[in-house]
């Protein structure tokens, strides 16, 4: 996969993110990809809308998703659950459904079409209408293909709200 893919992926995201478009968060990460081998930085960028579905214990939003590290590259989008607790903390799941490709020397995941992760997180309000946070995510094609190798990655993450 090269740069300018990667590139467009995060243009793309970006003016999704736009208050125009309705986003009401953006967020930013950095971390580590491929816990289960040798380990290498990886980055995502996410926009979320503002919730769909609200009740008293948790939120509905859709989100659009593009994560990278140093060869390969998964864009997708799916639901967003918050689960607020309290006033500055809150955890967060979501399942996104994306493609994915291998790069040069990436992580071979059995496909690249459909190639589902599914990522919990736990936030703190660190300021108003920003959040600081760890996310944990799992990428793979769920059995779709014959092989099914999956990859893990860990995230600090920046959201910003609109």
């Amino acid at each position: 996969m090269k740069t300018t893919g990667f590139a467009r992926a995060l243009v793309l995201v970006a003016l999704l993110a736009s208050p125009r478009a309705g986003a009401f968060e953006f967020a930013a990460a950095v971390g580590m990809d491929n816990l289960r081998g040798n380990g290498v930085p990886d980055y995502a960028v996410e926009a979320r809308t503002g919730p769909l579905w609200t009740r008293p214990r948790f939120e509905l939003a859709l989100g659009a998703a593009v994560e990278a590290d140093d060869s390969d590259l998964w864009a997708g989008a799916g639901p967003v659950l918050f689960f607020p607790l309290g006033d500055r903390l809150r955890l967060e799941a979501s399942v996104m459904l994306g493609g994915y490709g291998e790069g040069e020397w990436g992580n071979d995941l059995g496909t690249e079409f459909p190639m589902f992760r599914s990522q919990l997180g736990f936030s703190v309000a660190v300021a108003e209408n920003w959040w600081l946070g760890l996310m944990a995510n799992h990428k793979s094609n769920a059995s779709t293909a014959v092989d099914n190798p999956g990859i893990e990655s860990v995230l600090l993450v920046v959201a910003h709200r609109f």
